[in-house]
């Protein structure tokens, strides 16, 4: 394969099922990548992407939970979207459900372009499939550790921070599926963890609009 320029972190634990683990891993078998596992930090899913963006070397980044699985073909275009694109910190495409038994549902949200409205419409806006670049989201880390919240749509909030400085590129393509079960880690946050997650994205939201004019 040639030169593999994405670093794709996964983040686990040994309660994570050892079979939609394998499915996960097997999904990005021969993609443009280097796959690199990451021990789950109890609470602090921040510290645990910080962990996992620093791994490697490559220019850009990504990651995908343990219960999840990636599409043919998915980073193969994410990659020549972003490398098309150099004033974007990141693209991202679509992603579809499917249930415990991985039988698929449909799509978190149509196609949309990327925009500061639909930021401030869908706290799920930006999404996986992306892949961002290395120092852009490195940046974030270094100036805005305390704001991202250590557990409860800490994602949606790194993304949404590099948005306010960068914008990102959506692209009309599913390239990734997640697993809605019971025990997935975004059923165990709590109500007021929910509330400050979204209090947060809000904030950002507006500061976001404020600093793009």
């Amino acid at each position: 394969m040639g030169h593999k320029v994405i670093d794709v972190h996964v983040v686990s634990h040994d309660g994570d099922r050892a079979d939609w683990l394998a499915d996960c891993l097997n999904s990005m078998r021969g993609a443009p990548i280097n796959i690199h596992m990451v021990p789950r930090v109890e609470g602090d899913i921040r510290l645990a992407r910080l962990h996992g963006y620093t791994k490697g070397s490559a220019p850009y980044v990504s990651y995908v939970d343990p219960d999840d699985v990636v599409l043919p073909g998915c980073y193969e275009r994410l990659l020549a979207e972003i490398e098309a694109e150099p004033k974007v910190c990141g693209v991202y495409g679509l992603s579809g459900t499917m249930n415990e038994d991985g039988e698929r549902m449909g799509l978190i949200h149509p196609y949309r372009e990327f925009s500061e409205d639909a930021l401030q419409r869908c706290v799920q806006e930006i999404h996986q499939p992306f892949v961002v670049r290395r120092d852009s989201v490195l940046t974030i880390f270094k100036h805005h550790y305390h704001t991202i919240p250590p557990i409860s749509y800490t994602d949606v909030i790194i993304f949404n921070l590099l948005a306010k400085y960068q914008p990102w590129k959506a692209i009309d393509f599913e390239g990734y599926v997640w697993r809605i079960h019971k025990n997935s880690s975004s059923q165990s946050i709590t109500a007021e963890e929910n509330a400050t997650g979204l209090q947060t994205w809000a904030k950002i939201n507006e500061l976001t609009i404020q600093a793009r004019g």
